[in-house]
């Protein structure tokens, strides 16, 4: 079972690296877009995004959710923000709507761009942290090849 207390202290952790990396890396209206777009892709089921990946895109729509965007409606924050936990099949289908509307907006250059961007920049790379466990099993793979 999963310590409560340490899911979130890392999730807290994550958090922070992520609202630093907002403040260091100013998006535009257009970037905000397509953080909404992805946001939008995550709540519909559809971001085939790694689990950890996605939480650090949801904790950037956070911290850049009070942003106007460049062509999406600026009431998709306040749609974002209304939504149930558990969203019943008439709220789907708003969610698809929506989704596939701001997909229609960004173009595929914008977004291809801004994933670009955010990997290039490193707002994951508060995931690749090797922990002494992992090091130790590397080191233990390496010492079993002779190397």
């Amino acid at each position: 079972m999963t310590d409560p207390t340490t899911t979130e202290q890392a999730r807290a952790v994550d958090d922070r690296h992520v609202a630093r990396w907002a403040a260091e890396h100013p998006l535009s209206a257009e970037q905000v877009d397509c953080v909404i777009a992805v946001m939008l892709k995550i709540l519909d089921g559809k971001c085939k995004m790694p689990e950890d990946e996605k939480a650090v895109m949801r904790s950037l729509y956070q911290a850049v959710r009070i942003r106007p965007p460049c062509r999406l409606d600026h009431d998709l924050h306040r749609f974002i923000a209304a939504l149930p936990g558990r969203p019943d099949t008439r709220t789907r289908e708003a969610i698809y709507e929506r989704r596939v509307l701001a997909e229609t907006i960004i173009s595929r250059p914008v977004m291809k761009a801004f994933k670009a961007m955010i990997r290039k920049t490193g707002l994951f790379d508060s995931l690749r942290v090797v922990t002494p466990l992992k090091l130790s099993g590397l080191r233990q793979g390496s010492a079993a090849r002779g190397e």
